[in-house]
């Protein structure tokens, strides 16, 4: 503890002072405590309580004796019970109008349990440790699971050669190396860049950042660990630097994006027959048309392909696009482009029970500077509301993240789950829930 405290924003004189650091002399009194414990007629109501390695939640027990009562700000978000020593650490808890902190205490009897919270399992750690030392590392993009149950992704390094491979997990943690990328000079895929797909017959397509001619390639591996370069980009007005993330259609054709290469040099869309003959669809021109995608297509059930870019438009703050499969691009929104709008998206869209499209961007919202991004809603016909607007500020639920830039993930009732990059209690990013109506 270095006794500082940042001041998200404080009033001095009539001015106004935004994420002020401040060393602190005394603590005077904690008016309250979101969160706190209650003590009522004998027993108290602790929100959550650490047992172990588990969380217990809305959990109700009578108190045999007060062993402490530490005072100052409170220590843990939770309370702590020590089964060894019968001590339950109390973070906060309110009694008769006073909030009192970092109590200890001997629990008498536990009157009732709501609930538990969900424990998170290591399943499998991936290194340089495996038996025969060539292991994947840094495995990078989202996982799927293939039509045999198993889990498959790909890591940006490691196996036989150190360029990467694709590998196999059973959901009982068991991880195989299907196919080991490289070595240098074979004209191989290397550095493969995650977010597989699988077709019909099992086999597994995806992007590389290097390999081929250097500038990328798609490549396909059956399950049985066969492997082919389906198309190398050759950079220039070719695409170059593909994108996680292709879109297989029902023909077999793989469409994808670029950051990097077309006319412009702006990035692209491509397709990639399944005989390797690619066709650049569209050369992002940056102003006002978008440039430098930075996530995969999603091909929706209108036939049409849609996604972002995260510079250009009307603004040059990134714009979401719909195209369709001749190539035909029209920029559905541009990002930025009116005040407390979102800033560069960096993710896919995700499409909604309800028939719209869900996304973050990275910057921008409400809050600005180092602080920022947003979760948004667009119509197929690109009208745009922000749901939320991220802060990393101090909220009534806690402190808020920022930067989020991962893609979304909706359940059957339209609540929204993603992380974000900064922000949170340990300024290292959060795990959110946002509901459809934008409570988080």
């Amino acid at each position: 503890m270095n006794n500082e405290l940042t001041v998200p924003t404080v009033n001095v004189g009539g001015a106004t002072y935004f994420n002020a650091v401040v060393k602190v002399g005394s603590l005077i009194s904690i008016g309250g405590v979101t969160g706190a414990d209650t003590y009522n007629a004998g027993t108290v109501t602790i929100p959550e309580v650490q047992v172990g390695n588990v969380i217990y939640t809305n959990v109700v027990v009578t108190i045999s004796s007060i062993q402490s009562r530490g005072g100052g700000m409170p220590n843990n978000t939770v309370d702590v019970y020590n089964s060894s020593s019968h001590q339950l650490a109390v973070a906060a808890v309110e009694a008769g109008g006073a909030v009192f902190t970092n109590a200890l205490v001997t629990p008498g009897s536990i009157e009732s349990v709501g609930g538990q919270l969900p424990v998170e399992s290591n399943i499998y750690s991936f290194g340089p440790t495996a038996p025969d030392n060539n292991d994947s590392n840094y495995p990078n993009g989202a996982l799927i699971q293939g039509a045999d149950g198993n889990l498959y992704g790909a890591a940006l390094q490691g196996g036989t050669n150190g360029f990467g491979t694709i590998f196999k997990l059973t959901l009982a943690g068991v991880e195989s190396i299907v196919y080991s990328f490289g070595p240098n000079g074979s004209g191989d895929a290397q550095y493969p860049l995650g977010s597989l797909v699988q077709g019909s017959d099992g086999t597994l397509y995806g992007t590389s950042a290097g390999g081929g001619s250097g500038s990328g390639t798609v490549f396909r591996v059956t399950p049985q660990g066969v492997e082919h370069v389906i198309y190398s980009f050759a950079g220039g007005t070719d695409a170059a630097g593909p994108n996680p993330g292709l879109v297989l259609d029902a023909a077999g054709n793989l469409y994808g994006t670029s950051s990097l290469g077309g006319a412009h040099g702006f990035g692209t869309i491509f397709k990639v027959t399944p005989q390797g003959v690619e066709s650049v669809l569209r050369s992002f021109a940056d102003v006002p048309d978008g440039s430098h995608p930075a996530s995969n297509l999603i091909l929706w059930t209108d036939g049409n392909f849609y996604g972002t870019t995260q510079g250009g438009g009307t603004a040059s703050e990134g714009t979401a696009f719909r195209m369709t499969p001749a190539g035909s691009l029209t920029i559905l929104h541009s990002f930025g482009a009116s005040a407390g709008d979102g800033s560069i998206p960096v993710t896919a869209l995700t499409p909604g029970p309800d028939g719209n499209f869900y996304g973050t961007t990275d910057t921008g919202g409400t809050f600005s500077g180092s602080y920022g991004g947003t979760v948004f809603k667009m119509t197929p016909a690109g009208a745009v509301s922000i749901l939320h607007s991220f802060s990393g500020y101090s909220t009534p639920a806690g402190i808020d993240g920022s930067n989020p830039e991962g893609t979304l993930l909706l359940d059957g009732n339209g609540n929204m789950y993603g992380t974000t990059y900064d922000g949170g209690k340990y300024s290292s990013g959060i795990l959110f829930k946002l509901t459809p109506a934008g409570k988080e």
